[in-house]
């Protein structure tokens, strides 16, 4: 069972998601989050999980944004693909599309704050737009992989006005 399952329920109960097509956010997710796994799996493919962390970190603190999808991908791995995300890989993923515009972690960012179960709708609402507004910077400086762009449009379809 996806961890994702009992917020299908919130996420279509607003009146604004009512559209069927609001429900590919659900796979959308697992979809970003999945390319965290496969990057991270990789790296302990090739190296004991210490050791990638610590090649994927390395190159992170020297500017290679690419490196932290695979430094967050090594923990999320050794936890496990059905495991749901925890707050400090949402934290990181957070983070890093404030800091180094990796368009996976802004939209993976946007994606987060609009399906999380917890808080006011509003200050949740207003989360995501802002990860979807940095996306769209990242957008206008550089050409963004479709995958991403698609991922975003669908959002930006779905959230709710208020």
């Amino acid at each position: 069972m996806r961890w994702w399952a009992s917020l299908a329920g919130l996420l279509l109960a607003a009146p604004a998601l009512a559209a069927p097509d609001c429900r590919v956010l659900l796979d959308n997710m697992d979809t970003l989050i999945g390319e965290y796994y496969v990057a991270g799996e990789q790296a302990i493919e090739k190296d004991d999980p210490p050791v990638a962390l610590d090649k994927a970190r390395k190159l992170a603190l020297k500017g290679d944004a690419e490196a932290t999808v695979t430094m967050i991908g090594v923990a999320a791995a050794l936890r496990g693909r059905k495991a749901p995300p925890t707050v400090a890989m949402i934290r990181q993923v957070c983070t890093f599309s404030t800091k180094n515009q990796h368009p996976l972690h802004a939209v993976s960012c946007a994606y987060f704050n609009a399906l999380n179960p917890i808080g006011e709708r509003e200050v949740k609402r207003q989360a995501a737009m802002a990860a979807v507004a940095r996306f769209d910077e990242i957008a206008k400086a550089g050409t963004v992989p479709e995958r991403y762009q698609a991922h975003i449009e669908a959002l930006k379809t779905c959230l709710p006005e208020n």
